[in-house]
Parts: structure tokens; sequence; C-alpha cells
């Protein structure tokens, strides 16, 4: 695909990934939630300095300050929480201020809408996106979740999210019960994304 059509256009930018492999019985994705999203993001932030361009990590700061954090070697984990508290109580600081309700949100959700703000803004501001992940029947649920989240958020962007997984080692996974991202295909198919 990369050798094929991405020739045929110079503007989009392509970042691939792969999901961690177990390692006898441990999972390792389970160890780094969203190690395949992290990975997508370093990329492009890296892309972006090989190019010369230097929004990258201003923009992720904005838009992303919880995965500045995580990704290694660009931001510390640290530095990134104190970041998403500053950028979460000045939205609902905006919130109150227009009279919404305060409630909003938090944790793993706020991760979600971190990650779908990020990709559709780099696609509008910058440059489509095609985002690549391997292997993803061995993906960890958090990011299996954020796949689906991003895949109901992105309908209108310019980013093609391709994510393929060897259907038998899905369908036999977590000891037969199948890997979440059978129930994710079925969801993708029944909403047609």
């Amino acid at each position: 695909f990369r050798e094929r059509v991405l020739p045929r256009y110079p503007d989009v930018r392509f970042s691939a990934a792969e999901c961690d492999h177990p390692i006898g019985e441990v999972d390792v994705g389970a160890l780094s939630p969203y190690a395949p999203f992290t990975a997508l993001i370093s990329q492009l932030i890296t892309q972006a300095k090989e190019r010369g361009e230097h929004w990258a990590f201003t923009y992720l700061r904005q838009i992303g300050p919880s995965w500045l954090g995580i990704i290694p070697g660009v931001g510390s984990l640290i530095t990134a929480l104190g970041d998403t508290a500053s950028f979460i109580y000045e939205r609902r600081k905006e919130s109150r201020q227009k009279g919404l309700v305060e409630a909003g949100p938090t944790g793993q959700e706020e991760m979600f809408q971190q990650a779908v703000d990020t990709f559709t803004g780099i696609a509008a501001q910058y440059n489509p996106l095609v985002l690549f992940v391997d292997d993803w029947h061995w993906g960890d649920d958090s990011s299996t979740n954020l796949l689906f989240h991003l895949a109901r958020q992105v309908r209108t962007s310019r980013i093609l999210f391709l994510a393929s997984f060897r259907l038998h080692d899905a369908r036999t996974a977590r000891e037969g019960r199948g890997h979440p991202i059978l129930q994710v295909q079925n969801e993708l198919r029944r909403y047609s994304l």
C-alpha cells in the first residue's frame, strides 16, 4: 500500500505502528496501554522535525497534553500531568463562564478526545493522514477501545486508519474468548465505518 498508493499523494503523512507481541503468558500490551497510538503520534512528531517544521510540540502541548507526556523522549509524565490538569481546568473554567454544566470528560474519555483532536487537527491543519497499526490481535483493551472511538469520530476527516490482525489469532486469543477487535470490527461494519 505504501509503495503503490502513497507516492501518488506526496502531501499525505504516513505513520505505522504495531501492537506488542505477548511474551509467554504476559500480555505486554496490557503493560503499556495505548502503545500503538503513542508510536503513531511519536512518528508524526519526528516527521515534522525531520521536515524542519516546528508546529508539532506546541500543537500537541495545546491539543493533546496527556499524549505528550507518555511519548518516550518527548516529554515527561510529570509535565504532562501538570499540563493535563491545566488543560482540564481551563476547559471547565470556560464551561462555567458560558453557563454550561461543569461535568466533562475525564480520565480515559479525556485521553480519547485528545487523541481524536490531535489526529483530526493534524489532518485538517497540516496534512492528510494514513495511520497503520499491525498485529491488532495483540492490542491492549484501551487501544482497542480508542480505535473504535476514533473511528466513530473521524468520519469526515482526512484520515485513513488501517488496522490489520490475523483472524485465527484474534478468534483464539484470551483463552478462546476472542480478542475485542472482533467486536470492534462488527461494530465498524454495523455503522459503515
